[in-house]
């Protein structure tokens, strides 16, 4: 009897993998390419902070630390991995940076968000234009947690 109830949950995995299979390859041929969205210029939240702060993408990838692209790193990465929970990861791909990159983006993101209001400005608009939301207090208490709590566990 086990083995008949085994069994069909093996059944039923194996259903379940061949749609989501089935409908991943759909997607494929509609997108045309798997990689679509980790492809710079084709990722709308990059186009979107590239068009608000008025530089191009080939610019946002470059190794160059002026501070309109830096200011323009820091706003895709806090609101791709922080507002819509992307992987840090592939976030840092997608703008050809390591991952140290993202980590002290937060620190920075909420110093420039409270007292330079260009800065201020141009987050607000691609937040409002990709119809986000974003409670700063709340991002920037929890970030405060999450330091005290790191802390606490260094010193175990």
């Amino acid at each position: 009897m086990k083995n008949s109830v085994f069994d069909k949950m093996l059944l039923d995995l194996g259903n379940t993998m061949a749609l989501a299979n089935s409908q991943y390859e759909g997607i494929l041929k509609f997108i045309g390419d798997k990689n679509y969205f980790e492809k710079p210029n084709h990722n709308p939240l990059l186009r979107e902070v590239c068009r608000v702060f008025g530089i191009s993408v080939e610019n946002i990838l470059s190794p160059t630390r002026e501070r309109e692209s830096g200011d323009a790193r820091k706003c895709f990465l806090f609101i791709s991995i922080n507002i819509m929970n992307l992987d840090v990861q592939e976030m840092t791909d997608v703008i050809n940076r390591d991952r140290s990159t993202y980590y002290h983006s937060p620190n920075k993101h909420f110093s420039l968000y409270d007292y330079d209001e260009e800065y201020k400005e141009k987050f607000d608009q691609v937040i409002l234009t990709l119809n986000l939301s974003y409670d700063h207090e709340k991002e920037k208490f929890k970030k405060e947690l999450a330091d005290k709590e790191n802390a606490i566990k260094a010193r175990k």
